[in-house]
């Protein structure tokens, strides 16, 4: 990731500087609850794909780096909420926040950073980016509507699948995207582009993260695993199975979902693995991420072009 990064290192360093000064409030009460939670994000890939589409399409500026930071807050605020959603015990390797503070106090945390998002987004001085900021929000909370509405429905097909992680999972990536290309230039056509690689880069991460929720590790992937499964919430690897196995492996599969343990996981491994349904749902995100590659083509040769291109491949090989 460092060599990805290397093209706009200074500006992604100012966002990183910017949100440990947004999440350090006056309030002691609250900063103690913010304390670890910069971590949470991980790689910061859509402040880090923001301001490489503003460098693909022109340069890197203040505007930028303030829409990077509200999207990074956005994104950190959904994770508390979903690890409350997916009863989730550990994130990057630590306890989740409500597990340490309580729900009601993880969930006013997590509105605290919706709200911070807005108000660094407000200095901006852009009037399109609080729209895409929350036409992002609104696009995830409803993919998570939708998933939690069809949790448990073994007839889910890719069709439906594709819908709800393209909005849940997909929708900041896309929006970080093309936000980067707005931020410098009206050019609609490389703003659709820089939406559609997001688009795909962000269902891509959210199939690999399908396999690793199945058969990673939790001490390399930093989280609680199999909470999808446990839910009844169908990923990929799973649809896959239904519609390769039919009849045959319909039962046990279901079984093995209603009935969430240590074993029924181990079971549901093996039936993926004679169903070839991971290795399907990788080939799927490699589709995926070459639909991705194919948007970059708008823009001009750049070394910002080039780590997008490598930024979409990373997310095939990553192991968290």
């Amino acid at each position: 990731m460092l060599q990805i990064a290397s093209p706009v290192r200074e500006g992604l360093d100012q966002v990183e500087s910017q949100l440990r000064s947004e999440m350090g409030p006056d309030e002691p009460w609250l900063a103690e609850l913010m304390k670890g939670m910069q971590h949470l994000g991980g790689k910061r890939i859509r402040p880090l794909m923001m301001l490489l589409f503003g460098q693909a399409s022109g340069s890197v500026n203040e505007s930028h780096l303030c829409a990077s930071t509200a999207f990074e807050l956005v994104h950190l605020a959904t994770l508390v909420h979903d690890d409350i959603i997916d009863h989730a015990g550990t994130r990057r390797g630590q306890p989740t926040l409500h597990r340490r503070n309580g729900t009601r106090q993880a969930v006013l945390t997590g509105d605290w950073l919706f709200a911070r998002a807005f108000l660094v987004a407000s200095g901006v001085g852009q009037s399109g980016l609080l729209g895409e900021l929350a036409t992002a929000v609104g696009r995830v909370c409803s993919g998570e509507i939708r998933q939690n509405h069809l949790a448990g429905n073994l007839c889910l097909g890719l069709d439906d699948y594709v819908g709800i992680v393209s909005a849940k999972t997909a929708s900041l990536c896309a929006g970080a995207c093309r936000t980067g290309v707005v931020l410098n230039t009206s050019d609609s056509a490389l703003a659709d582009a820089a939406w559609n690689f997001g688009n795909h880069v962000g269902i891509a991460f959210q199939v690999i993260d399908d396999c690793l929720d199945l058969e990673g590790s939790a001490e390399v992937v930093g989280k609680t695993l199999g909470t999808d499964a446990a839910a009844g919430k169908l990923t990929f690897p799973l649809i896959h199975a239904f519609a390769w196995g039919g009849g045959q492996y319909a039962e046990q599969l279901s079984r093995c979902l209603k009935q969430w343990s240590q074993g029924s996981a181990d079971e549901l491994c093996l039936l993926l693995e004679e169903t070839d349904s991971l290795s399907a749902a990788r080939q799927f995100a490699d589709e995926q991420v070459e639909l991705a590659k194919n948007m970059l083509i708008l823009f001009p040769s750049s070394a910002a072009r080039d780590a997008l291109a490598e930024l979409a491949d990373f997310v095939l090989r990553r192991d968290w």
